[in-house]
């Protein structure tokens, strides 16, 4: 564990590791109201399947006995995940991303969007894709005052007649904006895919001015820690 690798906790916070298809084991500590977003969102990964999914795995922690500082290894982080499904009812794209990035600037993060066959206002084709977030990965706060993330990357896997036009190397960008856990089903959330970066340029620009869509069903959680820079 790396020196100096500490996290204020705070009574109720719970320890968490997130366990994903592409190799990512990301552990923070979060509050209440994170661990339930958390929850839901790796359920929605579950719900609209994109093929790219996460476990979670949990430890409370008591309160640390001095000034609530905790070590903990990888410590601290940025991160943006989410799970869901965007469009309007019979005309849906299940999306799925998850990135991060630690105090020294590294970052990692991937993204998996499908589109089920079958729909009319798709013409009924189907398709899927996965990029990488290999460019640029942000957190920071949105014109409503709430956290948001931007993930910018590039394709690296396509099939389906639907994203046919899309060949490996192809830029991609994601944005999420983190504005309250979803109430009686209902996400509050907003959140865009595209491939075009123009509007995430700078992408650690915040706040973020591009364009947003409602979330349609799902989850975001974008996580900030102050010992991050942008």
């Amino acid at each position: 564990m790396a020196a100096g690798s500490f996290t204020v906790i705070g009574i109720g916070d719970t320890e968490v590791t997130l366990a994903c298809d592409d190799g990512s084991n990301l552990t923070v500590v979060v509050d209440p109201q994170t661990l339930v977003g958390l929850t839901q969102t790796v359920q929605a990964m579950l719900d609209y399947p994109s093929g790219f999914t996460c476990t979670l795995s949990q430890t409370p922690l008591a309160f640390a006995p001095i000034l609530g500082l905790r070590a903990l290894a990888g410590s601290p982080k940025d991160m943006a995940l989410q799970g869901g499904q965007w469009g309007t009812p019979g005309c849906v794209v299940n999306l799925s991303f998850m990135g991060w990035k630690d105090a020294s600037g590294a970052f990692r993060g991937t993204v998996n969007q499908s589109v089920p066959e079958g729909q009319v206002c798709f013409g009924g084709l189907g398709g899927h894709f996965t990029a990488t977030i290999d460019t640029c990965f942000s957190v920071g706060t949105s014109t409503l005052g709430f956290k948001e993330g931007v993930l910018v990357g590039h394709v690296t896997h396509a099939n389906g007649a639907f994203y046919a036009f899309l060949t490996p190397g192809t830029t991609y960008y994601a944005y999420a904006e983190d504005i309250g856990n979803p109430q009686a089903g209902v996400s509050p959330d907003r959140f865009w895919s595209d491939f075009s970066t123009a509007a995430a340029t700078p992408c650690t620009v915040h706040p973020y001015a591009g364009p947003k869509d409602p979330l349609l069903n799902g989850n975001n959680v974008v996580k900030d820690d102050p010992a991050v820079g942008p």
